[in-house]
């Protein structure tokens, strides 16, 4: 009963909090990398350096649109060519500082990523042990205690009747049907 009680916890998890989590840091990561490209890019329009410029160039929609994955792939590739010109990009207003709190950024959205489907698998898993812990259970009680139980028959008939009768599933859904024909129309 504690394996089954153990496992209805995870089952019934609230794991909304986890997508919320990982919109709220996918918000906050594309506000940086925004930050970051758009100081790139200018250093490279005033530059010349149009490979530069394109290859940072990102809009927030797009990042927001993006696959996690590819989010990744996109932010990632920003910091390292603002890493590659950090010296220069002081007079567009972003320093060593920007790019760590990025990489920080980036790591943390890497790490959050699996988290809501891991959360639903748990979740299945746990629906799956569930069944798993009744059947046990259901051999317990019709292995050992009913087994059992025949000992009281004739030494505590009460017992013995009281146990057997609560062991009875009732069906109620077959007992309060309506019969189609008395339905009021």
């Amino acid at each position: 009963i504690a394996d089954i009680e153990a496992v209805r916890l995870i089952q019934e998890q609230d794991t909304t909090g986890i997508a919320v989590d990982k919109s709220e840091l996918k918000e906050e990561l594309v506000n940086k990398v925004i930050e970051v490209s758009t100081a790139v890019q200018a250093y490279a329009s005033e530059n010349g350096d149009n490979e530069l410029l394109e290859s940072v160039n990102y809009s927030r929609s797009e990042l927001l649109r993006s696959r996690d994955t590819i989010l990744h792939d996109q932010s990632q590739l920003i910091h390292d060519k603002a890493d590659a010109i950090i010296g220069s990009l002081g007079d567009y207003g972003v320093v060593a500082g920007d790019l760590s709190d990025l990489q920080t950024l980036i790591d943390d959205y890497v790490a959050i990523i699996p988290k809501p489907r891991t959360a639903t698998s748990s979740k299945k898993t746990a629906t799956e042990d569930l069944e798993l812990h009744f059947k046990e259970a259901d051999g317990i009680l019709r292995n050992r205690l009913d087994k059992l139980s025949e000992q009281f028959r004739t030494s505590d008939p009460e017992f013995y009747t009281t146990f057997h009768n609560a062991r009875m599933i009732v069906d109620r859904s077959k007992s309060t049907r309506l019969n189609s024909s008395h339905i009021p129309l």
